[in-house]
């Protein structure tokens, strides 16, 4: 088979698989049996199919954590980046971009767990909260006195995340496209934290 014809199939089998993960509540397992979320034994290219779900789901995790009270805000974007970076693939051009975005993911969880709010209820956020990620979740909050610290943490986390979009986008001009359009989004989050 030749070169083109490899691509070709690639190509194909990315848009397959970005068509399947762009519909609520999908998820491709993990070829080693776990987890069952993102791809697994597959060299996904960037394609403007995956990196447009990407940018959505971002962006209707935005929506739904603007709409909650602020001291459930951070947790609730915790939680929407991971659901996030579950769905990239885990090889090819995107696994950076996962690696990235699971990284500030985790930063946030301990910043949201050294400034909980144990006496307050957590946020049960329903099943049709996000209509690109229907699982039920449940926010913790933010005690009130620290919620600027937390917000000034999460936004240095998210520029960290944002910074390193960056630097991979200089691999390429398609990489630059694909990932400085998700670098962006992270930085219009971060400028609308509470």
């Amino acid at each position: 088979m030749s070169a083109r014809f490899d691509y070709f199939v690639k190509i194909v089998a990315a848009t397959w698989i970005a068509a399947f993960l762009s519909l609520p509540g999908m998820a491709i397992a993990e070829g080693n049996g776990g987890g069952g979320d993102g791809i697994d034994n597959a060299d996904v290219p960037l394609t403007e199919f995956v990196t447009t779900s990407t940018a959505r789901n971002i962006q209707a995790v935005q929506a739904e954590c603007s709409a909650r009270d602020n001291i459930y805000q951070l947790d609730c974007l915790r939680q929407g980046l991971e659901l996030v970076w579950r769905r990239l693939p885990y090889h090819g051009d995107y696994g950076p971009m996962r690696e990235a975005i699971q990284r500030a993911s985790a930063a946030m969880s301990g910043i949201i767990n050294a400034n909980a709010d144990t006496n307050t209820p957590r946020l049960d956020s329903g099943l049709n909260a996000n209509s690109r990620f229907q699982a039920r979740r449940h926010y913790t909050p933010i005690l009130k006195d620290k919620l600027a610290s937390a917000s000034a943490a999460t936004r240095q986390a998210l520029g960290k995340l944002e910074t390193s979009l960056d630097s991979l986008g200089e691999k390429s001009a398609i990489w630059n496209q694909n990932y400085s359009r998700i670098a962006a989004l992270i930085r219009q989050i971060a400028a609308h934290l509470p």
